[in-house]
């Protein structure tokens, strides 16, 4: 899987990729996320929430997502269905 996060100056900013290095950590080395799996991530409108929900669908994965008043950032990365908190 290839993925990349730029931000306005083309440069990734450390603390984004360190919630991306847990979010890996989290689906692939821990979780052993694949594809077609449902996957529930609570806070998905946050930092690492938002990262879970996108390589989540990067793999084919179905995403729950639950988030507080931000819900329709979680749908805009892909959430399949959304809950707010």
């Amino acid at each position: 899987i290839s993925i990349f996060f730029y931000n306005n100056e083309n440069l990734i900013d450390l603390v984004y990729n360190q919630d991306l290095t847990t979010a890996y950590t989290l689906l692939i080395e821990a979780g052993q996320l694949q594809e077609d799996q449902k996957v529930l991530i609570h806070g998905a409108s946050g930092g690492v929430g938002s990262i879970m929900v996108q390589i989540s669908k990067a793999l084919g994965a179905y995403v729950i997502g639950q988030a507080g008043p931000e819900l329709d950032r979680v749908k805009a990365l892909g959430g399949g269905k959304t809950q707010t908190t």
